[in-house]
């Protein structure tokens, strides 16, 4: 509209100036003024060439934009499969320790049972006779006495035994306990983590009601605890988990999750001497609430103790 008021105003100053009613120096004014209207269609011009560039650059940086944004949520699937493999080889690295435990477990047995057999053949060599066969009086049967005896055979005819503190120990129950927790808990600062559910529990030194473990004999106990979490929104959700003996800080466990639906486990492990009626237990430290997983089927937060030796 504006271009087309420009274009009728000029044809009527020429159509003026040729029919002659205008004068010489109003005929100068009058030029004066459509090199004015020329100069200001230049600047329109120019100005519609900087608004198309204009819009040509915006339309330019919308598209990179959306570019950018669907390369956003192409990471952010890529992250949250990432989570998830995480969270997979969390709970596979947890079936290995399992898996490892029971084979330590099975070893130190087999270890044991050779040491035994050992010592077993050792003391019943101790009582041999330069003769390999000795006859028994009032008619008895002829015995090879380089035989490895027995304990109860060696312990029939008063021989010893062997190591008598760890037969001892041997012929006794035992003392050894391991417990889990099975829902989920959200604690205080110093509250202590009940595990409720009982693995193991030899000399029933462990006490589901308290989550408190009071030592039934004197000697040096190995314990250890893990205890997992879950977290259910995005941002750092952190707990911080110690193991007490009588009151007095032993080792400590973190665990810091970072996204949502991320689980993560911390544990520490103590070898320690302990009194009879001593007391361990499991609590949070620090200050604020801790929320800490427990599963039947995932068993991520645990509690283990074992007597080693006197």
């Amino acid at each position: 509209m504006y271009t087309a008021q420009m274009t009728a105003l000029k044809y009527i100053i020429l159509f003026c100036m040729f029919c002659g009613s205008f004068g010489i120096e109003k005929h100068d004014s009058y030029t004066k003024l459509l090199n004015r209207i020329e100069a200001l269609e230049q600047e329109q011009r120019d100005s519609r060439l900087k608004v198309e560039r204009l819009e040509h650059s915006v339309n330019f940086q919308s598209k990179v934009i959306q570019s950018q944004a669907r390369q956003i949520k192409l990471i952010n699937e890529e992250l949250f499969k990432t989570n998830k493999l995480l969270q997979q080889s969390n709970r596979m690295s947890t079936s290995n320790n399992r898996k490892i435990t029971i084979l330590r477990q099975l070893l130190f047995q087999e270890a044991q049972s050779k040491h035994n057999q050992k010592t077993d053949g050792s003391v019943s060599g101790m009582g041999s006779l330069p003769k390999q066969k000795e006859q028994k009086t009032q008619g008895e049967d002829f015995v090879d006495v380089q035989r490895p005896r027995s304990q109860a055979w060696l312990k029939k005819r008063g021989a010893p035994t062997g190591d008598s503190s760890l037969i001892k120990r041997q012929e006794r129950a035992g003392i050894s306990f391991s417990v889990y927790l099975d829902h989920d808990l959200t604690l205080g600062p110093h509250q202590t983590v009940k595990f409720n559910q009982v693995i193991i529990n030899d000399g029933n030194g462990y006490n589901t009601n308290t989550g408190v473990f009071t030592c039934l004999e004197a000697g040096v106990y190995m314990f250890s605890f893990f205890i997992g979490q879950r977290s259910e929104t995005d941002g750092v959700t952190a707990a911080y988990a110690e193991l007490v003996i009588n009151s007095q800080n032993m080792v400590d466990a973190v665990v810091e999750t970072y996204h949502q639906y991320q689980d993560l486990q911390g544990g520490n492990t103590v070898i320690q001497r302990l009194k009879q009626g001593d007391v361990v237990w499991v609590g949070l430290m620090l200050s604020g609430h801790a929320h800490i997983e427990g599963s039947g089927s995932l068993r991520i937060s645990t509690f283990s103790g074992v007597y080693l030796y006197q």
